[in-house]
């Protein structure tokens, strides 16, 4: 037998009715325990012609022996083996594409499996374009923690097809040869295998076919699944990093990728491989220097990385991030410190920190490292970099980097937490910020304590060392006993910045542990001990028991179950299924007097502390100190944590302290299971002057049953006060919801503060850590679809346009979220953290917005507006309907593209804001005048019997 040759069994039928469609080539070595459910999944296609070939690379545990026994009766299986052991997959594939026989290849390894419908998705992609290659998504199975993940998944989100890879090199990140559908005569013509005899046999492979390929479709859909097991149980190639062969290997492969990929041919694609090097290929190692593995081979793997870094064209650099970089130029010197956090700002845990020195535009990272290379050197090149990136993301953006320097508790559960938290941009110089503690429970009620942390800012060093000083939770959940992860908060009392305290490898958490302070704790003997986590935060968890106290644990088991009962009563929200019935029958229990003193306040359905029912709060607080404030929060709201005049929305307290309560003050809309009794007030102070028709004016109203038109009609005949901010709402909302109780003066209480403090917008800015040299623009969309949404605005041809004169605020409906890149925090900042609109606001010099009754508030600061209306006929005409027709009334240029966007914010900044006697005759139609002292009317109409 020749080389290259394998040994066919007999007894394996690969006669089928008819030629395959798709010949599935799994190569097996030592893997009896998975190859069997690989097999499956491939007999189990929904396409019907697909022929299962296994190779099996010389095993020595019987694979071989083994499957011929399982699937000698399975005719569209054949089994092969390799002459000699290959020590890869490539020599079982090689001579699994020898056998096959469809028109069209694909790969298995032995532990993974195919989608069910993965070969009839990739062949019909593939006959439909007509393509050489065409590829599907990959999911990652972690096996251990039993969940997916995904694997360049930005690749996969639509169907394509590229005439070549160069209409879309990125691609080619995809190296791994499965999850691909080959046309075997492709494969034929351009005498493609793989090499023998080395690790990483795929990165050649995929590129020799990328780069020849004419023709590759890409589709959405999952066709494989990688199934990724401890390294303890099934030990990966790519996965044994500690010898400094690996890295050899992976050096060959990508010198042959080179080689095989031609510049002049595929300049893109090898421009984007080269880009991979920096990324991937020496970032693996990396990280697991930063995390502390292979010691003995460090200085040999830093090594051999520093050439591979010094081969990669300089151009290639400028394609990553600064943090890329800066890990890049750590590794050239051999930094190990520098590299650890490099690898750790690269990966998102926090942002970047150091020494530099500069100016704001210009400077040079540790200088006492890189300031002696020459100043054309790559290490100094890769370390010079624009500070403004870092000193523009204002503090509540930034990824803070906490460390934890000790943790003591004492014989009486209190608990001191010490450390430092680098500044190096001067973020927190000169603010007036408080900082907490802040704990969590990670599962059963989540319940959340904050303690008050003392903090000194060191100028000299740019440090911030803090110190929190707190008494343990006394009332622990002794039926659950969840992991408490800690927190360190810094806050303006609008603005909440809450992330992880780091702690060091080698925590000794063990060393220290809380003490039992109640019956139950006591019974059950429930310490609390800090520990170290998987990604090195600060968390506390309970201390093991003997067996003997797991037996006394379950016979007291009620006692807890009751225990976590009220636990829950107080800070889980009744199922969602649950809420309207359980809700009425509490509110109907509520028989007892009323609280005269008590009121219950709730702004944006728990998810605010702010607008109108903040300012009513506020001067109830100055002019009735008798009262007693009670705040509604939605679950993991910042502002509520350690506080203890909040009831968590939706929970049975929040229903039993509606049913106390004299006062009731809303902006918005209590939840169904409310039931007013009789002598309570209900302020209803609405968050908004309407543009979009509401209420019964809604046109899904005309099909809206009776139950739910009785629905609405039942909570509107709640309100005894209404806030009227104009004569339009009163002509418009009113009628729309049918109100006939009484109404408040005009204004809004949540406008006093614009009226009053909002002259000039630097002083905001200052206080906001925007940019006081740049003007800001608000971008402030209504909401459209619950949950994350898109903007349709492209950032980075806004940044690209105005990034030096402008920084753009984004501010989602607060049912919506946003992701703003990370790259482009200095220039695009996400103000969804400051709870107060009114602070952005009136930090904003012009506001773009589409339908959103923010206008009408921002109209009291004569401001410039412009209406992004991209989506005008569909939106405003069709689904909601709306009373004003902005074609004809608007408070400023409508327009509908985003180039006319964009011109008129030229506009603007060349001083060119024609459109104020507009939007004067706009605010005084719809708007009306604020008067300024709304909170205060609303308080002597409302409690002026009191």
């Amino acid at each position: 037998m020749e080389a290259g040759e394998a040994d066919i069994s007999e007894g394996n039928n690969l006669q089928m009715a008819r030629r395959p469609l798709v010949s599935v080539i799994i190569s097996v070595y030592n893997d009896k325990t998975h190859v069997l459910k690989a097999v499956q999944s491939v007999l189990a296609q929904t396409l019907n012609g697909t022929e299962v070939i296994i190779v099996d690379d010389c095993s020595t545990d019987g694979t071989y022996e083994y499957l011929n026994e399982q699937l000698s009766h399975q005719p569209r299986v054949a089994i092969a083996q390799t002459e000699s052991n290959t020590g890869g997959a490539g020599g079982p594939r090689n001579v699994g594409m020898k056998i096959a026989q469809a028109p069209y290849v694909t790969f298995l390894d032995s532990d993974d499996v195919l989608e069910r419908h993965a070969c009839y998705n990739l062949l019909h992609a593939a006959e439909k374009y007509g393509s050489d290659i065409t590829v599907g998504r990959t999911r990652r199975f972690n096996v251990e923690q039993a969940k997916f993940s995904s694997w360049h998944s930005r690749l996969f989100r639509d169907e394509y097809f590229l005439e070549s890879v160069e209409d879309n090199p990125e691609i080619v990140i995809d190296t791994n040869s499965v999850a691909k559908l080959y046309r075997t005569e492709f494969l034929t013509d351009l005498e493609l295998s793989f090499e023998e005899h080395v690790h990483y046999e795929d990165l050649i492979f995929t590129a020799r076919a990328f780069a020849s390929a004419r023709g590759i479709a890409v589709i959405p859909e999952s066709v494989y699944c990688w199934n990724v097991y401890p390294q303890s149980v099934r030990k990966s190639i790519t996965n044994q990093r500690d010898d400094i062969k690996n890295l050899k290997h992976r050096r060959y492969a990508i010198d042959r990728v080179m080689e095989v990929v031609d510049e002049d041919v595929n300049p893109r694609m090898r421009a984007r491989l080269q880009v991979k090097v920096l990324r991937h290929d020496v970032r693996l190692y990396l990280n697991d220097i930063a995390a502390g593995k292979n010691r003995k081979i460090t200085h040999e793997l830093l090594t051999e990385l520093q050439d591979m870094i010094r081969t990669v064209p300089e151009e290639a650099f400028d394609e990553i991030s600064l943090p890329e970089r800066l890990l890049m130029a750590s590794t050239l010197v051999g930094n190990r410190g520098l590299i650890t956090r490099t690898v750790n700002i690269s990966r998102g845990l926090y942002d970047l920190y150091g020494d530099w020195s500069g100016d704001r535009h210009s400077g040079l990272w540790e200088p006492s490292v890189f300031g002696a290379f020459p100043e054309n050197s790559l290490e100094r090149r890769l370390t010079s970099f624009d500070p403004s990136t870092a000193i523009g993301i204002p503090w509540y953006n930034f990824q803070w980097n906490h460390r934890a320097d000790s943790v003591l508790i004492d014989d009486a559960n209190s608990v001191t937490i010490q450390g430092t938290t680098p500044d190096s941009f001067g973020k927190m110089e000169n603010s007036d910020l408080q900082a907490r503690v802040v704990i969590r429970e990670k599962t059963g009620a989540k319940r959340v304590w904050a303690w008050v942390a003392s903090y000194r800012y060191h100028a000299d060093t740019r440090i911030i060392k803090w110190s929190a000083d707190f008494t343990f939770p006394a009332d622990l959940d002794s039926s659950r006993q969840p992991r408490m992860s800690v927190q360190l908060e810094f806050n303006d009392g609008a603005t909440y910045s809450s992330q992880s305290i780091r702690v060091r490898r080698g925590f000794k958490g063990n060393e220290l542990k809380t003490r039992p302070s109640s019956i139950l704790t006591k019974l059950a003997n429930i310490h609390y001990r800090p520990y170290c986590s998987r990604i090195n935060t600060l968390a506390f968890r309970s201390t093991p028991v003997t067996e003997r106290r797991k037996q006394l644990r379950n016979t007291i088991a009620p006692l807890t179950a009751r225990q976590a009962q009220r636990i829950d009563s107080k800070w889980v929200p009744l199922p969602r299924a649950e809420r309207f019935a359980t809700g009425s029958k509490i509110m109907r229990k509520s028989t007892g007097p009323l609280d005269e003193n008590l009121v219950v306040v709730e702004s944006h359905m728990g998810k605010s502390q702010f607008d109108s029912p903040r300012a009513i709060a506020d001067q109830l607080t100055k002019l009735r100190s008798g009262l007693k404030i009670v705040w509604v929060a939605e679950p993991g709201q910042n502002w509520s944590f350690g506080r203890n005049d909040v009831v968590i929305r939706h929970t049975p307290n929040y229903y039993r302290t509606l049913g106390l309560a004299k006062y009731i003050v809303d902006n918005q809309s209590l939840p169904d299971g409310y039931v007013k009794r009789e002598g309570q007030i209900y302020v209803q102070t609405w968050h908004g002057i309407p543009l979009k028709k509401m209420g019964f004016d809604e046109g899904e109203m005309a099909f809206a049953s009776d139950d739910e038109l009785d629905n609405l009609k039942r909570k509107v005949d709640y309100w005894d006060f209404l806030t009227v901010p104009s004569e339009y709402f009163q002509q418009t909302f009113v009628p729309a919801y049918r109100f006939n109780g009484a109404m408040l003066p005009q204004g809004s209480p949540r406008n006093d503060i614009l009226v009053n403090r909002g002259r000039g917008s630097r002083l905001w800015k200052r206080e906001l850590g925007l940019d006081e040299h740049r003007r800001t623009v608000l971008y402030a969309p209504t909401f459209r679809e619950k949950g994350a949404t898109t903007l349709e605005l492209d950032l980075e041809q806004f940044v690209e346009r105005f990034g030096d004169a402008v920084q753009l605020l984004v501010r989602p409906h607060y049912l919506n979220r946003i992701r703003i890149p990370k790259h482009m925090r200095a220039d695009v900042v996400d103000v969804s953290a400051v709870d107060d609109t009114n602070r952005i606001l009136m930090a904003t010099d012009a506001l773009i917005t589409d339908y959103s009754s923010i206008m009408f508030d921002y109209l009291v600061l004569d401001r410039p507006v412009v209406l992004y209306a991209y989506d005008f006929a569909t939106y405003a005409q069709s689904y909601r309907g709306a009373y004003i027709d902005l074609r004809d009334n608007a408070p400023g240029p409508l327009v509908m593209s985003q180039d006319a966007l964009f011109a008129e914010l030229q506009k603007l900044l060349d001083g060119d804001d024609n459109h104020g006697e507009v939007r004067c005759a706009f605010k005084q139609k719809y708007a009306g005048t604020e008067p300024g002292d709304s909170a205060r009317a609303t308080v002597a109409a409302v409690w002026s019997s009191k």
